[in-house]
């Protein structure tokens, strides 16, 4: 009994320290401070407010003096502000008679933010104080709710199963990827986490860059929560690397960060993966050990993780434990329901992976149950996805905060697609419909209440990855989530017993991501160009026409899509034979 009480003890004092510190970094995304930008040049000065929506003032400028009013309407009360200038340098900023810190912007990627000089005006507001309140609260009962239940055990000596030499192995050999990087996002990402360590509200920057410069470029299109994990991380890891030397002009100090984050993340993945298979079908440890090999090294993720180096891993580790652990809410465990939640609101394109969520819930919440506890045990599922989507993405439409302006017009993913893909877009997305209605069809109409439950766990494995390709083979060419497909690949290895098909899924899955890898965003010749200053690709580029520049991204394009499509295609497949098993058989 007494162990009992401690037990809870803790879970009460754990939830409510973590609930007030989200609290209270989330409030203060939802209600930011107001930054401002000033974009200098010799000709004239224009300031923008982040916290609206295409505003853009004029500054006045008398030689050295410049002063701008800022009317009441912006930020709720007036301002004026004054500064000196010497050249395109911004001095002595004052608002209202008091002098201002400023903040100059430092990027690895470009110069076009040279001339942008940030300040921030605190916002206190009981609308702040409101918003805290209630998150704490709701994350709190959350916690609370969902932590009183059982514990819950992921690895099932698969660890033993593996052995920690071929962990620390792997994990080695990856990191000896530190100054192999080709992906022009890496700088980009590290910028964001920089400038978050500095105290900058990066998604005030992007709509002031976005109104001073006519950019459309969001660089960092995820939700707040992948800001805490990995600009929380850099904060820590750039107090020892932030004042590293450039190598050869790229921050692979910085980046090297990024990556660390990613293999934790890979690792957890995969061991929570190999956990769930092999604790239904034992195989002998040559075949774990196979199968944890070529799934760490897996083509598709060891490039986007590690050479193109993108975030959507924390994404790729919350959705497949969230799935894995989602029959537990018939133990009235909804740890599994909260992941998949975490995992959804992200990035917007998971979204799709919604439908086979809500419908997995259906039936796991009613089958064996009488209609009363199905009930019950589904509308508790409601309740937590509910309450995340509520804190994560409803708040953020309702109060249309600069995260929200940042992400709800990303243009340059339909820029993206129509300059690379000059003329396959309608046949690709006619295909891509065509092959998300069979997907659709093979799922819903052959779906039961009485399914096994862990072939159900590996149907929605496998449509995580049959619906990111679908999704990425022609509507929104997006490769960071690329990665969420490594679940369907640890399950379609582990569970394979010919040699040839293992070698033949395992290399021609390079196929799907040759489109990045070829293309100027992604181009992993620059690995290849030793010493030239531009890559292999770039000089290949440029010694082609016209023409030939479009039959080239054409036919990396059609590669990329096929692979996709086949991929899709054969997944499918497996998980209509996953689909006609139901537990009663077993």
């Amino acid at each position: 009994m007494k162990k009992i009480i401690i037990s809870n003890l803790k879970c009460i004092i754990i939830s409510l320290c973590f609930s007030l510190i989200f609290g209270f970094l989330l409030s203060k995304f939802l209600f930011p401070d107001f930054q401002f930008a000033i974009l200098s040049s010799e000709m004239s000065d224009y300031i923008s407010v982040g916290n609206r929506e295409n505003v853009k003032l004029e500054i006045n400028c008398d030689k050295n003096d410049c002063y701008v009013d800022i009317p009441e309407y912006y930020i709720g009360k007036e301002m004026k502000i004054f500064y000196t200038k010497e050249g395109k340098n911004i001095e002595n900023l004052y608002v209202n008679g008091n002098i201002q810190k400023t903040y100059k912007i430092e990027s690895y990627a470009n110069d076009r933010y040279d001339n942008i000089t940030l300040f921030n005006i605190a916002r206190v507001s009981n609308s702040r104080y409101f918003a805290f309140f209630i998150i704490s609260f709701l994350t709190l009962s959350l916690m609370l709710f969902i932590f009183s239940n059982k514990k819950v055990k992921l690895h099932n000596n698969i660890i033993k199963v593996i052995g920690k030499k071929h962990i620390l192995i792997t994990s080695i050999i990856i990191l000896l990827t530190f100054v192999f990087t080709c992906g022009c996002d890496a700088k980009v990402i590290i910028n964001a986490a920089r400038w978050f360590a500095q105290g900058i509200d990066i998604y005030q920057f992007q709509m002031n860059s976005r109104n001073l410069l006519g950019t459309v470029y969001a660089e960092f299109p995820y939700n707040p929560l992948s800001m805490f994990l990995y600009g929380g991380f850099f904060k820590i890891y750039g107090l020892v690397f932030k004042n590293f030397p450039l190598i050869s002009g790229y921050p692979h100090f910085q980046v090297f960060s990024i990556k660390i984050v990613n293999l934790i993340l890979i690792q957890i993945t995969v061991l929570a993966t190999l956990s769930f298979l092999y604790k239904e079908k034992k195989v002998d440890k040559k075949k774990v050990l196979l199968t944890y090999y070529l799934s760490i090294f897996n083509p598709i993720t060891f490039y986007v993780a590690f050479i193109f180096v993108q975030l959507d891993l924390f994404s790729l580790c919350l959705l497949t434990i969230g799935f894995l652990l989602l029959p537990k809410i018939r133990e009235k465990n909804y740890l599994g329901v909260m992941l998949v939640s975490l995992g959804l609101n992200i990035k917007t394109q998971l979204l799709v992976i919604l439908p086979i969520f809500l419908l997995s819930l259906f039936i796991y919440s009613f089958s064996k149950n009488n209609i009363k506890n199905g009930l019950k045990k589904f509308l508790c599922s409601c309740y937590v996805i509910i309450v995340i989507f509520t804190i994560f993405m409803v708040t953020n439409i309702i109060l249309k905060t600069p995260y929200y302006l940042v992400t709800s017009n990303l243009q340059q993913a339909e820029r993206l697609y129509y300059t690379i893909v000059n003329y396959m877009g309608s046949t690709s997305i006619y295909v891509s419909i065509l092959f998300i209605g069979m997907a659709i069809y093979y799922y819903v109409f052959n779906i039961r209440i009485d399914i096994k439950f862990s072939n159900l766990v590996k149907i929605n494995l496998l449509y995580m990855m049959i619906l990111i390709f679908l999704l990425s083979s022609s509507i929104v060419p997006t490769p960071s989530i690329y990665v969420l497909s490594l679940p369907a690949f640890i399950l379609i290895l582990y569970e394979e017993d010919d040699w040839l098909k293992i070698i033949i899924i395992y290399l021609c899955s390079i196929g799907i991501i040759v489109l990045p890898m070829l293309s100027d965003y992604g181009d992993i010749t620059i690995l290849l160009s030793g010493f030239n200053k531009k890559s292999l690709l770039s000089i290949f580029l440029d010694n082609c026409d016209s023409d030939q520049y479009v039959k080239f991204n054409n036919i990396i394009f059609t590669i990329s899509v096929a692979s996709m499509l086949s991929y899709s295609l054969y997944a499918i497949k497996k998980s209509k034979r996953y689909l006609e098993v139901t537990d009663n058989e077993v």
